[in-house]
Order: C-alpha cells, then structure tokens, then sequence
C-alpha cells in the first residue's frame, strides 16, 4: 500500500497506482488550463465593464484557483518524483525522518514507470495493464543492498568494539 487518499476514499497500492497518477496528471492539467482562461477572462472584464463587485468576486475565485492549482500541480510532481524513486509515500516520510536513501527496490526510472504505467504507448490512458510483479515481492537491487549490508555491520561492529573498550 502507497497511502490512503481521502479525496478519493480509497487506498492507494500496486493495482490502482496508475489511475491515481493519471488523476492527478488530468487535474493539474485542468487547473492550470482553468487559470490561463480565467487571466483572459479577468482582463476582458477589466476592459470592458467596472463592476467592482464582480470584479472582486473574479479576483477571489481567481486567487481560490490559483491556491488549488498550486498545490496539485506540487503534489502531480511529487509523486512523479516519487515514481521515479520507485518509493511510495510512506517510505518517502520514513526516508525524510532518518535523514538516509536505502531504496534497494530501485532499479532504473525506467523499470519504475513501465512497471506502474505499462507499455509507454498507453501510459496517458487509464487502461489497466498486467504488471511486472504480483505487488508483495520485488525484486532488489544487489548493488545498493550489498552497500547497505556493508554500513549496517561496520556500524555495529565498530559499536560493538567501542563497548568492548569501555568495558575492559
């Protein structure tokens, strides 16, 4: 499981990944096209008519969308970003809070948007696509589990003398 979203009151995991980022894609691009059209409009309105009350409903609709179009265009790359990584969004906060990038799931960002996304001719469609694992087991990168085995065991092993010492 990536997350719970509750704006769409489900779970967020390896089967419906896909369609939550092509959520978030088809959104932001709304919200952004929303505000081009209302800086035209909001001009127009300038020009033409001197309505202050308008106006100053246009303004605070204008201000409401840009807020929403920020923060979902910030979260649509966010979690680009994250589907980069290969991450999901626990493992990104867990990440944040030890101050460490051990992902040894990531392989190439490549493997990671075919893996959720399918063959690259129908990543913009929601169609479902048969993925690369079942989404309990993933395969490992040797390289970066074998440097992270390395840090773990020097670190404990450097501990474990640093006590011996103490204690002799």
């Amino acid at each position: 499981m990536d997350h719970h979203c509750t704006y769409l009151y489900t779970c967020i995991g390896h089967g419906n990944y896909k369609f939550f980022i092509l959520t978030l894609f088809y959104a932001s691009l709304l919200v952004v096209f929303m505000s081009i059209t209302l800086i035209d409009g909001l001009r127009f309105y300038i020009d033409e008519y001197s309505d202050n009350l308008f106006l100053s409903l246009f303004c605070l609709i204008f201000l409401l969308l840009i807020i929403i179009s920020t923060s979902i265009v910030y979260f649509f790359f966010l979690h680009v970003y994250l589907l980069l990584k290969n991450m999901t969004t626990i493992e990104y906060k867990e990440k944040l809070l030890s101050k460490t990038d051990n992902n040894y799931y990531f392989k190439t960002s490549w493997d990671s948007l075919v893996n959720v996304l399918g063959c690259c001719l129908l990543w913009l469609l929601p169609i479902r696509h048969e993925p690369l694992n079942d989404g309990y087991s993933f395969e490992i990168n040797k390289d970066i589990y074998n440097k992270i085995l390395v840090e773990k065991f020097s670190d404990s092993s450097l501990q474990k003398r640093k006590n011996t010492k103490i204690e002799s």
